[in-house]
């Protein structure tokens, strides 16, 4: 599957203040900003790479080389999935098409989020072009602000700061089980 990152996020689950309160620094305590924040970096990181998810609002394009033959939807990566903003296709003489947004319907309640084909309607017939970016579907994924991310996300990207932030000293960056577990409680399953 081909991804490419359209528009990166602004914004961060958890704040540096947060952080310094779960690790015990007051918010007056400057010194450690800068290692805080690269450990926050690496959670969110950490966290979205292990679970196949996005947290903060962000756009993404997505790459099919055929329309789905088996199944009349296509899963999308990264959820939650909040929209999608188009559905482009090359057709085999070259030429660029958007496919009409009411010719389907999105499914963004389930995780993976779903682009499905609409009722009693049939893909595009053109013969697409023979590459694995036929198909190019720009959505819009993640959480649109920290308050709607839920907080055992959150508690788990606190987690992992607070262990990170404490046994920096022996060099120790291996999460514990707990802390692992709670990763993989959140983590998605592509079909």
């Amino acid at each position: 599957m081909k991804l490419t990152l359209k528009t990166a996020p602004t914004k961060e689950p958890i704040t540096i203040e947060e952080v310094k309160a779960m690790v015990g620094l007051e918010s007056d305590q400057e010194q450690f900003d800068g290692l805080l924040k690269a450990l926050i970096s690496a959670a969110i990181d950490t966290f979205e790479m292990e679970t196949n998810t996005r947290l903060m609002e962000q756009s993404w394009k997505q790459y099919f080389n055929d329309w789905p033959l088996e199944e009349d939807f296509f899963e999308l990566a990264y959820p939650p999935l909040m929209s999608v903003t188009a559905i482009k296709y090359t057709t085999s003489a070259g030429v660029v098409t958007t496919w009409a947004s009411s010719q389907y319907d999105l499914d963004i309640a389930s995780k993976p989020g779903r682009v499905f084909l609409g009722y009693n309607l049939n893909f595009p017939s053109a013969t697409l072009t023979p590459s694995s970016d036929a198909i190019e579907i720009e959505f819009i994924c993640g959480y649109e602000n920290a308050d709607n991310v839920p907080f055992q996300i959150k508690n788990t990207l606190k987690l992992m700061v607070e262990f990170w932030f404490t046994n920096r000293a022996e060099g120790n960056s291996k999460l514990p089980d707990y802390i692992r577990q709670s990763i993989a409680n959140h983590k998605i399953y592509y079909l």
